[in-house]
């Protein structure tokens, strides 16, 4: 049986909203090398799920808790720009999951 979960990201100041539409993993994206850029997938779309949907660009991720790491990519602002929020955030997921979360830099670091 997998287990499905959501993660729903938002980052502020995003200057290029696309149509709203779910993420869903595309393999190979189990390292940092081939991680998946999800920066199309952000938008203002209402969202009931999002707080302040039509004002924070956010884009939504449908993944499998099959004990793998998967690895997104998004942009943010650049620094100096604007104040930047990022919120990610993880819905659907039974009791026994054991998420993990990590953010690195274009680096890998």
């Amino acid at each position: 049986m997998l287990l499905f979960t959501t993660m729903a990201i938002m980052v502020s100041s995003y200057a290029g909203a696309a149509l709203s539409a779910p993420v869903n993993e595309v393999e190979p994206n189990d390292s940092t090398a081939q991680a998946q850029n999800i920066d199309r997938y952000f938008s203002l779309d209402n969202n009931p799920e999002i707080s302040n949907s039509t004002t924070v660009p956010h884009a939504t991720v449908n993944g499998t808790g099959n004990d793998t790491f998967d690895y997104y990519s998004f942009t943010v602002p650049e620094a100096g720009v604007t104040t930047s929020l990022g919120v990610l955030d993880i819905d659907g997921a039974m009791f026994s999951f054991d998420s993990w979360l990590e953010l690195y830099n274009g680096a890998g670091t």
